[in-house]
């Protein structure tokens, strides 16, 4: 099931804690609540644990320098379930990987899969994949409380296609024009579908996975193929 089916409650921010029991937030999360949103006392605010729980908090802003949320029901088990395909993406232009977790997160994709293809425009070495990581979780995060998603997306270290190719081994499918639209039946045995880069999969990377799915008859760039793909899997999991 899609973000589309959560059923919340209104409430003047949706944003991930620390704690729900003690309704605790970060000082970073804090600073957002107080100093950008400007919630004010008495404004109501929905916490998650990223894990599908939930509690419908109310602000307490007695002073400039004090701000803290109160519990005002108990803590809820959302009764559905994240999405169960996992979408992986081959890193291109940093700008563009950026857009792409963000709407994948948006719509709803719970395990977000960067990889290295044959064709990533640039060396990714231990340092630029610790810094591109901690971009995407950040990005996942702030997409996940604005589509007001209890199940916090989670982005997973970047890794090489073999590695992630492997790791799915028969379970894998790429987006690659020219092949069947998606449909549910084929996306039975499917747990993750990987979009590739500009310029597309090798010819390699093409015959290591069977399952080919097309999105458009035209070529798509690999952030709107990542809509495209979002979008698809929510109409097919509702």
């Amino acid at each position: 099931m899609g973000i589309s089916g959560y059923n919340l409650p209104e409430a003047a921010a949706f944003i991930y804690a620390l704690d729900l029991t003690e309704c605790v937030i970060s000082d970073e999360t804090t600073h957002h609540l107080a100093n950008v949103l400007r919630i004010k006392s008495g404004q109501r605010i929905i916490l998650s644990d990223g894990l599908g729980n939930w509690r419908l908090c109310v602000a307490n802003t007695n002073t400039k320098s004090s701000f803290w949320l109160v519990g005002q029901e108990d803590i809820v088990k959302s009764e559905l379930t994240p999405m169960a395909v996992s979408v992986g993406f081959a890193l291109t232009k940093p700008t563009a990987s950026e857009t792409t977790v963000q709407k994948l997160a948006e719509l709803g994709v719970n395990n977000i899969f960067p990889f290295i293809s044959q064709r990533t425009p640039f060396k990714v070495d231990d340092n630029i994949k610790g810094k591109l990581l901690r971009r995407f979780k950040k990005i996942a995060a702030s997409a996940g409380e604005q589509s007001r998603n209890p199940f916090l997306p989670s982005v997973h270290e970047i890794q090489s296609f073999k590695n992630l190719t492997e790791s799915y081994l028969g379970k894998a499918a790429l987006v690659q024009p020219g092949y069947a639209s998606m449909n549910q039946d084929a996306l039975s045995s499917v747990e993750i579908i990987l979009i590739g880069p500009e310029g597309g999969f090798t010819l390699e990377e093409l015959e290591s996975v069977q399952t080919k799915f097309s999105l458009a008859n035209s070529i798509l760039r690999s952030e709107t193929a990542a809509i495209a793909v979002g979008v698809l899997l929510n109409y097919l999991d509702s």
